[in-house]
């Protein structure tokens, strides 16, 4: 097997010093006097294959961008564990006082395959194994996941992925709602939320309604 190494990446280092950074230097160097002041947040997969800021165009400190496993936001805990996810929404809804928070799922979530296929494909928390982490953050999809396969049994396989993928973008809307600076911001008028979803075949999103819990294509200018 062919190692990746981190001089595999110095080609790539280089044409953003000597081409791209000094195109945008003026930029870069705003964004260090005046510090990031983003409208948006994006919560989207940690997938390699999803790219929120070259989807959407976007430049450097237009988004404040989260990534995690299966794009999921967990409802309002108050345990004193760690919550990086929730940490992140605290930060950019009551200090950077985003206007936009955006959801993104996408096709082909491996995350939620495996959980919607077999749970077991997941370790089990064990001190022994040190594993674990994935198992306990996917179950957060485990009601929606069994509903699916109870009620929408009649579709294919790849539909009922594509249906949990959705379902669980409007889950982690739903759960954003639980956190009360959350629903404030909303309440006010001050914070918007979306949930999307990116089809990697086709290269298009669809946006999600939470009152129907359809998604529907957006046209691109």
């Amino acid at each position: 097997m062919r190692k990746v190494k981190f001089s595999n990446l110095l080609d790539g280092y280089a044409n953003f010093r000597q081409k791209i950074y000094p195109k945008h230097e003026k930029l870069f160097k705003e964004l260090v006097d005046k510090g990031q002041s983003p409208e948006i947040m994006m919560i989207s997969c940690c997938d390699s294959r999803v790219n929120s800021t070259q989807i959407f165009s976007a430049k450097a400190g237009d988004m404040f961008t989260l990534r995690n496993v299966g794009n999921l936001v967990p409802p309002y805990e108050l345990d004193g564990g760690y919550h990086g996810t929730s940490a992140a929404i605290e930060y950019a809804v009551t200090e950077l006082k985003v206007k936009l928070i955006i959801v993104m799922g996408h096709s082909y979530c491996g995350g939620i395959k495996a959980a919607y296929e077999n749970n077991d494909a997941f370790a089990e928390l064990d001190a022994e194994t040190g594993k674990g982490f994935t198992r306990q953050w996917m179950s957060m999809i485990k009601e929606i996941s069994d509903d699916i396969h109870e009620c929408h049994h009649d579709l294919s396989e790849r539909d009922q992925l594509k249906r949990l993928e959705q379902q669980n973008v409007l889950l982690s809307l739903k759960n954003l709602r639980s956190f009360k600076f959350v629903q404030d911001a909303l309440d006010s008028g001050e914070l918007e939320m979306v949930g999307s979803w990116f089809d990697l075949d086709r290269g298009i999103i669809l946006i999600g309604n939470e009152e129907t819990g359809e998604f529907h294509r957006i046209k691109s200018t």
